[in-house]
């Protein structure tokens, strides 16, 4: 009876994960036909050596974050924006934070007929405000995402641009070639991206969709995954409806351990247990699994 179980189980397993697999390449589709909101960029530059580093990139509606905005709270996670240090390895770009301050709520109602609040407004967050709206924790306003170039121009035209330093050909020394989409992949690449956005826009159908990627590929699990850009959790339905793909988690805590990653976990592509020294920094853990996977056994 138990060995009935135990394969009854095992195909139910099998199911969820097929059927997991069938709306993660229909969601392929779904990001590339429909209403694509937030897409957050992560690179691992010059993987596996000692310049190694990464650069964080933020966009809305395939408009990129303007670095002056400093600090930002969206609906797929926090970020601040980091200008080079100077050297190779470091992290630069947007880079995912967390716990940044919000201002505490106003007893005011949104009125979206006054001119100041059409896109924008200081102050704690008033009562009927645009869930799709986003907090600038630095400058202490809601803003409308579509208007981040307008509010860049008008509010903060005397901020310095984080963008005009000496130090901006660092910033760029990994960015695309001329005439290469965002999605070029330079060799020796690991870049996650993760995209929100809306399948059947417009229709009653419409629904919000998370898209995952390991090089433009589809991660293909279920369950709960700390990535290098974040942490997600992965949902399906049979009702298109219904928020389906990878949507952001709180982030899961792992302990580190001073044993070493061996040649056959390297060659397996997964471990178990707590984060070993040396363990490729694109590297995903399962909270479920309590395994780190190589990114390319998730695909």
């Amino acid at each position: 009876m138990r060995g009935q179980g135990h394969s009854a189980s095992s195909r139910s397993k099998s199911a969820i994960f097929i059927l997991a697999l069938v709306f993660i390449l229909s969601g392929q589709i779904a990001y590339a036909e429909n209403g694509v909101f937030w897409s957050y960029r992560g690179e691992i530059t010059s993987k596996g050596t000692r310049s190694e580093g990464f650069v964080g990139d933020l966009s809305y509606e395939n408009t990129k974050a303007p670095s002056k905005l400093s600090q930002i709270i969206t609906s797929i996670g926090e970020y601040k924006y980091v200008t080079s240090s100077g050297v190779l390895w470091a992290h630069r770009g947007w880079l995912k934070t967390q716990n940044l301050m919000i201002a505490p709520e106003s007893s005011v109602v949104f009125d979206a007929q006054k001119k100041e609040e059409a896109h924008w407004y200081q102050d704690g967050k008033r009562r009927g405000t645009p869930g799709s709206w986003v907090y600038l924790p630095s400058n202490n306003y809601w803003l409308d995402p579509e208007s981040m170039q307008q509010f860049v121009n008008t509010v903060l035209k005397n901020t310095p641009d984080l963008e005009t330093s000496p130090l901006t050909a660092l910033l760029q020394d990994n960015a695309p070639p001329a005439g290469k989409t965002p999605e070029y992949l330079s060799p020796n690449s690991s870049v996650f991206i993760y995209t929100q956005a809306t399948a059947g826009k417009g229709s009653k159908s419409a629904g919000e969709r998370g898209i995952l990627l390991y090089n433009n590929k589809p991660m293909r699990w279920v369950g709960t995954l700390k990535t290098p850009i974040g942490t997600f959790f992965f949902t399906s339905s049979n009702k298109l409806w219904d928020p389906q793909g990878w949507f952001p988690a709180d982030d899961v805590s792992v302990q580190d351990t001073g044993i070493a990653v061996t040649r056959a976990d390297l060659t397996k592509g997964s471990y178990e247990g707590p984060r070993r020294a040396g363990t490729p920094s694109d590297w995903c853990y399962s909270q479920e699994t309590k395994i780190w996977y190589a990114p390319e056994k998730l695909q």
